[in-house]
């Protein structure tokens, strides 16, 4: 493909409610066929940080594309890729009224069932849990003047384009008869048909998608499509019988999952499918500014607001609901904070590669010991320390709120290189930056943590044996436990790096279920 093809560049654009989130597999493959892409959020849409209310127009919600194509030299001939949606089959979908400048607008949220029935259908269960986690709300924008311009597209601009529709032949949103009237609507366009793909072709069918694009690219359409895409494992958690025997074993648990720094509830994906799949209750969460959550870093401040889904989550569970708590990295600080405020709801608290204090200490302090050995041995590799300013003042310094990290991407290959490529590209389209708040009064009180309740709670460590920056030996991390959280189970998982949801999520799944099935 490499030779046939050359390195071209490709621009995708995620539909109605979704993100660059949902080319992640394509991208992957693309650039592994030495190929560039570019997958854009849309305003407003993925992890893009505008405010649905904020978008004023059409032309503003497309801004992120035109300046894309705008930027590009122009000797860098593009592919552009669009999955859109049939607007009548919404089904469990809800509307709200979102008061603009503009005046009030309805926007859409995609429901649970539309997505399960009519667009991921044929897509592995990880992608409709990926889905469920980073949907946001969005304007059709139906009566806006650019959409209404009867006029806009032009025979000189518009049809002088290469326009190739690709038919997703299992699609339950629409019809085949009516992708191809689509296609009679727009003369010269030419047509490619994916096989068992439903409406989300690029998770679907990721393989075909891109040789379609490669097709397409090289022979204007013209080529069919034979290739057969990898299968896919299904199995996370176990055998069938390994998962009856879990679910008969352990009952039904809560587990609530809590992300790492600068990542979201779309990391546990994987294993969250697992769980539900064992018959397991699962609440994955986005902190404040993470993820697919509304807030923007400067608006979330102190460790508290950053740390309230969490809290309110445990808050709102019944008193006879044991959780168990799962915590990744940085998000064992929130854990510990959780499990001081509510010990009596938490079942067992599970730090997976993660910030694990201990009574007497600050809640930072683990994460302080982190930064310290990353700036002696240069850990942080090309990640960025930037200000968090809240937008007032002109002067040096003014209106600064801290300091952020911002992942960069040598880093995080060397937190994922045990994981698949596709999840490596899913990171680089979802990462944000992240506030470790160590200066904040919550994370520096050595009074928070007491043996009444956060001591009393029982804490497992989970050991990622190939985590990047981590040369500890079990005899070692062992030692370490014994020394600050006396009684804390240790478990290990071979083969893990520092994303073990990703790199290892069948061995993490049977790890929790165990520790579920243990403590009540």
């Amino acid at each position: 493909m490499d030779s046939g093809g050359g390195g071209k560049h490709f621009i995708l654009l995620h539909g109605l409610a979704h993100g660059a989130w949902c080319w992640y597999k394509v991208v992957a493959q693309l650039r592994a066929a030495g190929h560039r892409a570019t997958a854009l959020d849309m305003a407003a849409s993925g992890v893009h940080p505008a405010r649905l209310h904020e978008v004023a127009s059409f032309e503003d919600y497309s801004r992120p594309l035109l300046d894309a194509v705008a930027a590009s030299p122009d000797s860098d001939r593009l592919v552009l890729f669009k999955r859109t949606i049939k607007p009548d089959f919404f089904m469990d979908s809800t509307t709200t009224i979102v008061n603009t400048e503009q005046g009030p607008r309805t926007a859409l949220l995609f429901g649970p069932n539309l997505l399960a029935s009519k667009l991921y259908d044929q897509c592995p269960a990880e992608d409709l849990e990926l889905a469920k986690l980073l949907v946001r709300p969005g304007f059709q924008f139906m009566d806006d003047p650019t959409m209404k311009d009867e006029t806009l597209l032009t025979d000189g601009n518009y049809g002088s384009v290469k326009r190739v529709f690709v038919v997703a032949k299992a699609d339950r949103s629409s019809t085949e008869e009516m992708q191809r009237r689509m296609v009679e609507l727009s003369p010269g366009a030419d047509v490619e048909e994916v096989a068992g793909a439903d409406h989300m072709a690029m998770l679907s069918k990721p393989t075909e998608q891109k040789v379609t694009m490669w097709m397409i690219n090289k022979h204007g359409g013209k080529a069919p499509v034979q290739t057969k895409g990898p299968s896919i494992d299904r199995e996370l958690c176990g055998s069938p019988r390994q998962r009856e025997a879990m679910e008969v074993g352990g009952g039904e648990k809560h587990f609530v999952l809590v992300h790492g720094l600068c990542l979201g509830a779309w990391s546990w994906y994987k294993v969250a499918t697992a769980l539900e799949s064992a018959g397991h209750r699962v609440t994955a969460l986005d902190l404040a500014a993470s993820g697919a959550h509304p807030a923007r870093l400067q608006e979330v401040r102190s460790f508290e607001e950053y740390s309230r889904p969490l809290l309110d989550a445990v808050a709102a569970a019944p008193d006879g609901d044991r959780l168990v708590l799962v915590g990744h990295s940085h998000g064992g600080a929130s854990l510990a904070l959780a499990m001081e405020r509510f010990p009596r709801k938490v079942a067992a608290a599970v730090f997976v590669d993660a910030a694990m204090p201990w009574v007497g200490k600050h809640i930072g302090v683990t994460t302080e010991g982190f930064m310290k050995k990353a700036a002696s041995k240069g850990l942080l590799m090309d990640c960025q320390i930037v200000a968090i300013t809240d937008g007032t003042g002109s002067e040096e310094g003014a209106g600064q709120r801290g300091t952020a990290i911002v992942m960069g991407p040598e880093f995080l290959k060397k937190c994922y290189k045990e994981s698949p490529a596709e999840d490596l590209t899913l990171a680089t389209l979802l990462v944000r930056p992240g506030n470790q708040f160590m200066d904040d009064p919550v994370m520096k009180d050595e009074a928070l943590l007491t043996a009444a309740n956060y001591g009393s709670v029982k804490k497992v460590f989970v050991v990622a044996k190939a985590a990047h920056g981590s040369s500890a030996s079990a005899e070692e991390v062992q030692s370490w436990l014994a020394a600050t959280n006396p009684g804390t189970e240790m478990q290990e998982i071979a083969g893990a790096d520092h994303a073990v949801m990703n790199s290892k999520p069948r061995e993490l799944c049977d790890v929790l279920v165990g520790i579920a099935s243990r403590y009540d």
